[in-house]
């Protein structure tokens, strides 16, 4: 005989990285002018950081879940598709990331419709016409 206690333990080990979900932009999604916003769901009991790149680690930017691309970083890029890559770790260093690809674009200037031009001017110019015949008879 002779025990004295007795407990049961459970240790848990993560071994795992952080799993990120990115639920927007979308993949292939296009932008112009205005920075991307982004969204994230994160699963990871153990989250430290966040944050995300676009040219491969570079320029690293910190980041909460939601929230929008920095905007003067977004300006300075030139049209083209762009890895948006989101990297987590939790407290023990494991790191995940998860990433999409989106496309920046010229923004489209506003023009006018030529065909509506088109119709506007003569009808003018005729109701212009019937006025100054109208005054000179």
């Amino acid at each position: 005989g002779g025990y004295i206690g007795y407990e049961d333990v459970t240790v848990r080990k993560d071994t795992t990285p952080p799993n990120i979900t990115i639920i927007s932009p979308l993949e292939g999604q296009v932008f112009t002018d205005r920075a991307p916003s982004y969204e994230l769901d994160i699963d990871e009991a153990n989250r430290e950081d966040i944050w995300y790149t676009m040219d491969d680690g570079i320029v690293n930017f910190p980041c909460p879940e939601s929230g929008t691309i920095n905007q003067l970083y977004w300006n300075a890029l030139p049209p083209g598709y762009y890895n948006l890559k989101f990297y987590a770790n939790d407290t023990l260093g494991h790191v995940g990331f998860s990433e999409v690809t989106i496309k920046k674009e010229e923004p489209i200037i506003p023009g006018y419709n030529l065909i509506i031009f088109s119709l506007i001017i003569p009808l003018a110019l005729m109701y212009i016409a019937r006025r100054i015949k109208k005054k000179l008879k």
